[in-house]
C-alpha cells in the first residue's frame, strides 16, 4: 500500500509540474497563482503545498526534471578525482547549451527562470535554492586550482566569476537571440567561446 501511495504522490507531483509549466508559459510566472495551478489540476492549494513551498520551489523542481541523462552523466563525472575538472565543466557547458538550442523543456524552463528573476521575492528564493549548484561550481574550480590546472594569476574567486559571466551571458543570448546574431554559426561560436574561456583560465 505504501508503495502505491508513493507512486500516486509522484504522479500528482508530475501533474502539478506539467500544469505549472503550461500556465507559466501561457500567462507568465508573475500572473499565475498557485490557486490557478491547483484548479487546473482539479486539486486544492493544499495539494500543492504538500509538494512545494511556493512558485520558486516549483521552478527549481522543473529545472531538475529537465536535466537530461547525458547532462547528469557529465555532472556526475565532475566530482571524479581522476577527471580533469576544467574539461568536464566545459563539456557540461557544451551539452547544456546544445540542449538549450533545441525546443526542449530545459529551454522553456530557463525562459521562465528569466521571468522569475524579475520578481524580487522569487529571485531571492531561487538564489537560495541554487546555492548547492553554486557551491558545486566552486568545488570544481577549487579542485582545478589544487591540481595546478588554473592559471597562476587566476584565483578560484576570479575563475568562478569568469565562468558565470561567460556561461550566463551566452545562455541569455541563446534564449533571446538578437537580430544581429541570428545569421551566426552558433555551434562554431560555441566551440570558439569554450576554447577561449579555457585558454583564459588554464595554467
Amino acid at each position: 500500500m505504501a508503495r502505491k501511495t508513493k507512486a500516486e504522490a509522484e504522479k500528482t507531483r508530475e501533474l502539478l509540474l506539467d500544469t505549472a509549466l503550461k500556465l507559466f508559459s501561457e500567462k507568465g510566472v508573475a500572473n499565475t497563482t498557485l490557486a490557478q495551478i491547483a484548479t487546473a489540476c482539479g486539486m486544492t492549494r493544499g495539494a500543492i503545498y504538500w509538494h512545494f513551498d511556493d512558485k520558486a520551489a516549483m521552478l527549481h523542481a522543473m529545472f531538475e526534471s529537465s536535466i537530461t541523462p547525458e547532462m547528469q552523466r557529465i555532472w556526475d563525472l565532475i566530482g571524479d578525482e581522476g577527471a580533469d575538472p576544467i574539461n568536464t565543466l566545459l563539456e557540461a557547458t557544451w551539452v547544456f547549451w546544445s540542449e538549450l538550442r533545441r525546443d526542449s523543456n530545459l529551454k522553456q524552463v530557463m525562459i521562465l527562470y528569466n521571468q522569475a528573476e524579475q520578481i524580487p521575492e522569487l529571485c531571492e528564493k531561487l538564489d537560495e535554492l541554487h546555492c548547492q549548484e553554486d557551491s558545486h561550481i566552486r568545488q570544481v574550480l577549487s579542485l582545478a586550482k589544487s591540481k595546478g590546472l588554473l592559471h597562476s594569476q587566476m584565483s578560484v574567486d576570479s575563475a568562478v566569476i569568469a565562468f558565470y559571466s561567460f556561461h550566463m551571458g551566452f545562455t541569455n543570448l541563446v534564449l533571446r537571440p538578437r537580430s544581429s546574431t541570428r545569421h551566426m554559426d552558433v555551434e562554431q561560436v560555441f566551440k570558439e567561446m569554450i576554447a577561449g574561456f579555457e585558454r583564459s583560465i588554464r595554467a
